[in-house]
């Protein structure tokens, strides 16, 4: 059985030899781990995707409330269920030079994170025609009071939340164990990465990532 929040705080500090008068700063703790390393590994649990409906004319649009990062966009036609062509997602120092004002099917976009928002180069006409956003989401965090003590952690590898969650606590405490706690807990990291792609090897989700990183470049297709 998984353990729950509240019971993986108190492992994780009665190992470090903290008490449970420290469970607030622990949850805090496991909702700062949770997201750094979603925001630095690709784990399949948060890979989502989003229909982004074209409106005539405009070329920004709101991303997903629960939008971490992005990983991949191409054109898409609800009606018939079909992908276009891919949209490249690059930085936004880089979509400046290539932005147009011309209406027409966008090949390229950026995300505004200062914005919330999905902005393509072109403005679109065809009103038909939808984007296809996939990026990960965010773990749900859990609240800093006692709410969710119960719940599971979102975050689907719990060995590698305790590792972290008791070097963060040695770290407090000024510890030199805080260091092999770091050691351990890229081991755990690891091995449940091995473990999640043994079912199948080409079902591979690449582990290397970058912001705005399109994982299907094998060209250009149309309706």
């Amino acid at each position: 059985m998984a353990l729950t929040n509240i019971q993986l705080i108190n492992l994780g500090l009665s190992q470090a030899g903290l008490d449970s008068s420290f469970q607030a700063a622990a949850r805090q703790w496991l909702n700062h781990i949770s997201r750094t390393a979603a925001e630095r590994q690709d784990y399949p649990k948060f890979d989502k995707q989003s229909t982004i409906t074209f409106v005539s004319g405009q070329r920004d649009y709101a991303l997903p409330t629960d939008f971490l990062r992005a990983s991949a966009c191409y054109l898409y036609k609800v009606s018939t269920d079909q992908r276009g062509s891919d949209i490249l997602l690059v930085q936004s120092y880089m979509f400046d030079k290539y932005r147009i004002s011309a209406n027409g099917s966008p090949n390229m976009a950026t995300i505004d994170e200062d914005s919330g928002t999905i902005v393509f180069n072109s403005l679109p006409n065809d009103t038909t025609q939808s984007a296809r956003l996939r990026y990960f989401r965010e773990p749900t965090a859990i609240a800093l009071d006692t709410t969710d003590d119960n719940a599971a952690p979102d975050f689907p590898d719990t060995d590698f939340l305790l590792q972290e969650l008791q070097r963060f606590a040695l770290e407090y405490l000024n510890d030199p164990r805080q260091q092999s706690k770091k050691q351990e807990a890229m081991m755990a990291k690891r091995e449940y990465q091995q473990n999640m792609y043994n079912d199948d090897m080409y079902s591979q989700v690449p582990l290397e990532n970058t912001h705005f990183r399109s994982t299907n470049r094998r060209g250009r297709r149309g309706f």
